[in-house]
């Protein structure tokens, strides 16, 4: 687990991780104890369907404010909207977890 928190400036003091669920089981797991940890949790997925319904899971198990989106890593514009729409929405992300398809993407 993350030694310090992501600095917030929007007054919510609850840090939030953001995580791709291209590998499912790891990325859940993750995902989940980062959400035991605190966090609020955005999962993303090719498949809105599967991000919305592991985000819903991990919400009933911790409690967290856990959220899906769908993104697809090789559309650039959607990845600066989905970011756009988890800043707005989550006040982040403070956290990034992602899969070797993040590699060659440009986050900035």
């Amino acid at each position: 687990m993350p030694g310090g928190r992501p600095h917030r400036t929007d007054g919510d003091e609850t840090p939030l991780a953001q995580a791709d669920l291209a590998r499912v089981e790891e990325i859940y797991a993750i995902a989940q104890r980062f959400a035991r940890e605190g966090y609020h949790v955005a999962l993303t997925s090719r498949s809105a369907a599967q991000a919305e319904e592991a985000a819903a899971r991990i919400a009933r198990e911790t409690g967290a404010d856990c959220r899906g989106y769908a993104l697809s890593l090789t559309d650039v514009e959607e990845i600066g909207e989905v970011f756009a729409r988890v800043d707005a929405e989550l006040h982040g992300p403070g956290v990034f977890v992602g899969n070797s398809a993040c590699l060659g993407v440009d986050m900035d």
